[in-house]
């Protein structure tokens, strides 16, 4: 592999972490606001749903944008870890 793509492909493995960092982060807050909604008076379950889609939609181009890092650098794919959340958040 050429100087160039190598360091491309180290760059795409650099930002998939802080992707995948991200998608732990947003799960772990939609998690909370399940938790909450589960808790909540029909008033406030509005606002929780909204909540919850915002994060959904952030969460959903996050793994868009890795989809597409993987696509483009086939090499990743090697460097992947499955996604762990802390079972003391669940």
């Amino acid at each position: 592999m050429p100087d160039d793509a190598e360091a491309e492909a180290a760059q795409a493995r650099a930002l998939l972490e802080e992707l995948r960092l991200h998608v732990e982060k947003v799960s772990r807050k939609i998690e909370i606001v399940e938790r909450r909604n589960r808790r909540r008076s029909a008033r406030g379950i509005a606002h929780v749903h909204r909540q919850q889609s915002e994060l959904r939609r952030d969460l959903y181009e996050a793994h868009r944008l890795i989809d597409g890092l993987h696509r483009r650098y086939p090499e990743t794919l090697r460097c992947q870890r499955p996604f762990a959340l802390d079972q003391a958040d669940a």
